[in-house]
C-alpha cells in the first residue's frame, strides 16, 4: 500500500469515526433530553420571526422607551430560526437612530453537537446581535427578555409553563411552533400550509385556571 492510499484510509476511518460520534452523541441528547434536534421548517420560521418583528415594530412605535432589549429562543436546535431572526432585527435596528441598542438575541441549546454546528455557523458568517448559550434555559433566569420563541414537545411546554409561572413571566409573549402552552390563554393561531396543518401559538398575558389532568400540579 503506497504512501497516498494510507492516507485516504486514514481519511476515511477518521470520517467514519466523526460520524459515529455525532451519531451517538445526538441519540444520547435524544434520550437525555427527551427529543431530537428537529430543525423547524422554513414556513414556521417565517410566521414566526414575523410576528416577532411586528412585535417589535409595534411595542418601539407605542413606547420608544421599552424597545425590547433581547429576545430567546428556548431550544435552538440547528439554529435557523435564531439566525433569521437575529438578521430580520438588524435590518429593523438600521432603521432606529445610530444611537439605538441592538436588539439582541439568546438561544439556548442543551444538545453538544447542534451547539456546535450553531457556532460554527456564527463564526463562519456572525452575525452581530446573536448569540449562542450551550445552558438549559429552564435553569435560567428569564426575567429580562421581552419576548421567547420555542419548539419543543408536549412535556417540554410542561415543562415551560412551570418556568413562566415560577419566575412570574406569564405577561411576556411566546411564540410555540407546534406545541399549546398549558394554562395560559392563546392570543392568535395560525395554521401552516404544510402536510401536518402544524399551527403555530402566541400566548400572552392572561392566566387559566389549570385543569385536573394537565399534568402541572
Amino acid at each position: 500500500m503506497d504512501f497516498i492510499s494510507l492516507n485516504l484510509v486514514s481519511v476515511q476511518f477518521c470520517i467514519i469515526i466523526v460520524t459515529l460520534a455525532i451519531i451517538v452523541n445526538i441519540a444520547y441528547s435524544t434520550i437525555q433530553l427527551g427529543i431530537s434536534p428537529m430543525p423547524s421548517t422554513k414556513a414556521a420560521r417565517t410566521i414566526m420571526v414575523q410576528w416577532a418583528y411586528k412585535y417589535v415594530q409595534d411595542m418601539s412605535l407605542s413606547t420608544p422607551s421599552t424597545k425590547p432589549v433581547a429576545i430567546a429562543e428556548l431550544g435552538a436546535g440547528w439554529g435557523g430560526l435564531a439566525r433569521q431572526l437575529a438578521r430580520q432585527l438588524n435590518q429593523f435596528d438600521s432603521k432606529s437612530t445610530p444611537q439605538s441598542k441592538s436588539i439582541q438575541v439568546i438561544a439556548y441549546e442543551q444538545a453538544l453537537c447542534p451547539w456546535l454546528y450553531c457556532c460554527m455557523l456564527q463564526t463562519i458568517a456572525p452575525i452581530k446581535n446573536l448569540e449562542f448559550r450551550k445552558q438549559n434555559f429552564l435553569a435560567q433566569d428569564l426575567t429580562a427578555f421581552s419576548l421567547y420563541l420555542t419548539y419543543l414537545y408536549p412535556q417540554g411546554m410542561q415543562a415551560i409553563a412551570k418556568q413562566r409561572q415560577r419566575q412570574q413571566i406569564q405577561a411576556t409573549p411566546l411564540i410555540s411552533c407546534a406545541f399549546a402552552l398549558p394554562n395560559e390563554t392563546l392570543i392568535k393561531k395560525h395554521i401552516l400550509q404544510d402536510w401536518l396543518n402544524t399551527p403555530v401559538y402566541w400566548y400572552e398575558g392572561v392566566i387559566c385556571q389549570p385543569s385536573a389532568n394537565n399534568g402541572l400540579s
